[in-house]
């Protein structure tokens, strides 16, 4: 899988995460499929994953999005407590 286009042995997806394309590769090829269709699978998979994980990227809270709403939360707090 080394030469296909957008693989690597290791293929990093995001953030500390890799997806090993050369290990997929040869598990498909070892369970009968021939070279070629080993590589569009494991180029399939990668595309899916890396749309995957950008979507839940773009989902998830970050620790800015959590300290601003903390920071709301201690406003609306102070403002009951002077009602």
């Amino acid at each position: 899988a080394g030469g296909a286009a957008g693989m690597g042995p290791t293929t990093p997806l995001s953030g500390s995460f890799a997806f090993d394309t050369h290990e997929m590769v040869k598990e498909l090829v070892g369970r009968g499929f021939r070279k070629e269709e080993a590589v569009a699978v494991t180029q399939a998979l990668l595309i899916v994953s890396r749309e995957a994980i950008q979507t839940n990227e773009l989902m998830l809270a970050t620790k800015s999005d959590f300290a601003h709403l903390r920071s709301e939360l201690q406003i609306l707090e102070k403002a009951d407590f002077a009602v």
